[in-house]
C-alpha cells in the first residue's frame, strides 16, 4: 500500500481562514433572485464575499467585471456551501458528489475538497466505497483533469489539485480502491498529467501513487501508467518521452543551493522555507522509486533496455549525477544503485541473448552490426533487404538534404542528416514494440471518450502513427509475394491452357471436315484392312490345304520308303545266310580235300 494517509501534509489551513460574517447574514436566506435584487446589493454580497475570502486586487477586478448572472450564480454557489456545511448530512458521500458534478472546479471552494479528504481518510471504508460506488472516484478524476490540462496553475487551482489528489491516494491506499482505479484508465492518465505540476508535494504524491498503480495486475497498471505519461507528452508536444517528468525532476533537483547553501536555490524552494530541504529529498527518492517501477514491472529484458534508454535520453543520466553529488542521502543512493545493477544485469542478459561471442559491447556499432549480420546469415531474403537499407543510408549525405546548403528551419544540412537519423530511429522503435506485443508506445493524446473504447493492444502506437499495423504491413509483403507466385502460376496454365486449346481446336477442324477429313481417311482405312484381312485369310485356307497336301504325300512316301527298307533288310538276312551256309561248305571241302 502507499505510505501514509492523504491527510498527513494536508494544506487546508491556507485556505480555512474565514471570518464570522456570510452572505446569509445580510439577507441572503431567501433565493438569490435578480429580479428582486438591484445591482448594487449584488455588489455589495459580492464585495464582502471576497473579503471573507481574502481576495487579492487582482482578482477583485475580475470579479467584479463578471456579468450580473455569472455574480448571482457564484453568490449561488457560496450559499449552497455554507448550507451543506450547516447541514447534519453534510458529510454524506452523494452531497460530495452532487457539488463535484454541478459546480466548476475553478469556482468550487477548496475547503470543501479539504473537508471531502478529510471524510475519505477518516470515514468507515463502507462510507469511502459509497462513494466510489455512485463514481465519485471519476468525478474527481475529472476535476483534476481540468485543473492540470490548464496552463498556469496558481494559488487555489494548486491547492484543490493537491486535495484531490490526496483524495485519490486514499481511495487507492484500499484494494479494492486500486482495482476501481484500473477499472477506470483515465483517472491514471489525468493523474499522469500532475506528475509535472508547479507543486513539490503533487509531484511527490502522484509518484507514489504511480508506483502503486505500476505494480497492480501486471502487466494492466503497468501499461495504463506509460500510456498516461505518453498521453503528457503529446498534450506538452515534447519530442521524447518521459521529457515532461524528467523535465520537472530535473529542474527541481537542479534548484537546489550549492553546497548546501542558499546559493541558487528555486523560487519553488524558497517558498517552501525551513521543509525545502526534506521536501525535496522525499520528491527525489518518490521519483527515483518510481524511475524502478518504470524499468522493472516488464519482465522482457528487451523492454527493459528500451525504457531505460528513453529516460536516459530525456535526462535521467543528468539527474542521477546531481542526485550523486547534491544528496547524501542513503535511500536515494539504494535506489540508484538498484537502477544501475538492474541496468548491469539486463546489459549481460542481452549479451547472452544475442550471443556474447559476437557481440560484447551493445554501445559499439561495429560489434552491432556483426550481431545483426550473425542473425540473418542463413536468410538470403533478409540479406538482401539488409544490404538494401545500408545502401539507402548511404543516400543520407551532408550535402543531401538541401544543395544549396542551407537549412530546413535554420538547421544546418548535418543536423538535418541527424534528423533524418532521429526519425529512423523512432520508426524502428515503433516497428520493434509492435512486433513485440509489449505496452503500448501510444503518444496521442485522445478525448476522454476515447478512454472507454474496448482497449487496444499495444502495437497500437505505430497504428495511430502511421495509420497502418506492423502485422498489417507484413501482411501485405506476404500477400504481395503470394499474388507474385500466383501471377507466375497463372501465366504456365496460361500457356498450357493456350496448348490444349490449340489441340482442341485442331481436333475439332479435322472433326468437322467429316468423310474428308480424318474421318474419312480412317473409314478409308478400316475398309483397305477388311480387304486385305479377306484376302489374307483365303491365302491361310489356301497355305493350311497345301499343308494338309504335303502332308499327306509325305506320309504316303515314308511309308513307302519303310516298305522298301524292310523288303532289302530281308534280302540282306537272307544273302546273309546263303554267305554263312557257303563258308561251311567251304570248309567243309577244305577238310576233305585235306
Amino acid at each position: 500500500m502507499l505510505s501514509g494517509m492523504a491527510g498527513a501534509n494536508s494544506m487546508g489551513g491556507a485556505g480555512g481562514r474565514r471570518s464570522g460574517m456570510s452572505i446569509s447574514n445580510i439577507g441572503m436566506q431567501a433565493e438569490l433572485d435578480p429580479d428582486t435584487m438591484s445591482e448594487e446589493e449584488v455588489n455589495l454580497m459580492l464585495g464582502r464575499l471576497m473579503d471573507e475570502m481574502d481576495i487579492k486586487e487582482a482578482q477583485r477586478l475580475q470579479m467584479q467585471k463578471m456579468s450580473m448572472p455569472n455574480k448571482l450564480k457564484l453568490l449561488k454557489q457560496q450559499r449552497q456551501l455554507e448550507t451543506f456545511q450547516m447541514d447534519s448530512k453534510g458529510n454524506a458521500p452523494e452531497y460530495f458528489y452532487r457539488y463535484l458534478t454541478e459546480t466548476d472546479i475553478r469556482s468550487l471552494p477548496k475547503q470543501m475538497l479539504v473537508h471531502l479528504r478529510v471524510c475519505v481518510s477518516t470515514q468507515p471504508v463502507n462510507w469511502v466505497k459509497q462513494f466510489v460506488d455512485m463514481q465519485g472516484l471519476e468525478a474527481l478524476s475529472e476535476c483534476l483533469g481540468i485543473l492540470n490540462h490548464a496552463g498556469m496553475r496558481r494559488g487555489d487551482d494548486i491547492t484543490k489539485e493537491i486535495e484531490i489528489i490526496k483524495c485519490i491516494k486514499s481511495v487507492v491506499n484500499i484494494q479494492w480502491g486500486a482495482q476501481d482505479v484500473l477499472r477506470y484508465p483515465t483517472c491514471v492518465h489525468n493523474l499522469c498529467f500532475s506528475i509535472d505540476a508547479p507543486s513539490l508535494l503533487t509531484r511527490r504524491l502522484i509518484s507514489e501513487i504511480l508506483t502503486y498503480i505500476c505494480y497492480l495486475n501486471v502487466p494492466t497498471g503497468h501499461a495504463t501508467v506509460l500510456k498516461g505519461l505518453d498521453k503528457l507528452q503529446k498534450f506538452r508536444e515534447m519530442q521524447k518521452r518521459f521529457e515532461p517528468w524528467m523535465r520537472a525532476l530535473e529542474l527541481a533537483v537542479g534548484g537546489r543551493g550549492r553546497m548546501g547553501s542558499k546559493v541558487g536555490v528555486s523560487e519553488e524552494l524558497r517558498q517552501l522555507g525551513s521543509t525545502a530541504d526534506r521536501d525535496l529529498t522525499d520528491y527525489a527518492l518518490s521519483s527515483m522509486i518510481f524511475i524502478n517501477a518504470v524499468v522493472g514491472v516488464s519482465d522482457d529484458v528487451e523492454m527493459r533496455m528500451h525504457y531505460r534508454s528513453q529516460l536516459n535520453v530525456a535526462g535521467l543520466t543528468r539527474i542521477i549525477k546531481k542526485l550523486r553529488s547534491g544528496f547524501d542521502s542513503p535511500l536515494i543512493a539504494l535506489q540508484i544503485n538498484k537502477f544501475d545493477k538492474d541496468a548491469e544485469q539486463d546489459h549481460v542478459d542481452v549479451l547472452e541473448l544475442y550471443n556474447q561471442q559476437i557481440m560484447q559491447d551493445m554501445t559499439d556499432p561495429e560489434e552491432v552490426f556483426q550481431a545483426i549480420l550473425a542473425q540473418i546469415d542463413d536468410d538470403d531474403r533478409a540479406r538482401e533487404h539488409f544490404l538494401s537499407i545500408l545502401q539507402r543510408l548511404l543516400l543520407l549525405r551532408d550535402d543531401y538534404a538541401d544543395p544549396s546548403g542551407t537549412s530546413i528551419n535554420g538547421e544546418s544540412s548535418r543536423a538535418t542528416k541527424a534528423r533524418y537519423y532521429q526519425l529512423l530511429d523512432e520508426i524502428t522503435t515503433q516497428v520493434v514494440m509492435d512486433i513485440r506485443n509489449g505496452e503500448p508506445l501510444d503518444s496521442d493524446y485522445d478525448s476522454e471518450l476515447d478512454d472507454h473504447r474496448p482497449r487496444q493492444r499495444a502495437g497500437d502506437a505505430f497504428t495511430s502513427q502511421y495509420g497502418v499495423s506492423v502485422a498489417g504491413i507484413i501482411d501485405k509483403f506476404s500477400n504481395e509475394e503470394q499474388l507474385e507466385e500466383a501471377v507466375r502460376e497463372a501465366k504456365d496454365l496460361r500457356e498450357q491452357l493456350e496448348k490444349v486449346t490449340r489441340q482442341k481446336n485442331e481436333l475439332e477442324l479435322e472433326v468437322s471436315l467429316k468423310s474428308e477429313g480424318l474421318v474419312g481417311t480412317l473409314k478409308t482405312k478400316i475398309f483397305a484392312l477388311e480387304d486385305l484381312l479377306r484376302m489374307s485369310r483365303h491365302t491361310i485356307e489356301a497355305l493350311q490345304t497345301q499343308i494338309k497336301e504335303l502332308r499327306d504325300q509325305f506320309t504316303q512316301k515314308l511309308a513307302k520308303q519303310d516298305s522298301q527298307l524292310k523288303q532289302l533288310y530281308s534280302a540282306l538276312q537272307d544273302e546273309a545266310s546263303e554267305h554263312d551256309m557257303l563258308r561251311r561248305l567251304k570248309d567243309d571241302l577244305t577238310l576233305e580235300n585235306e
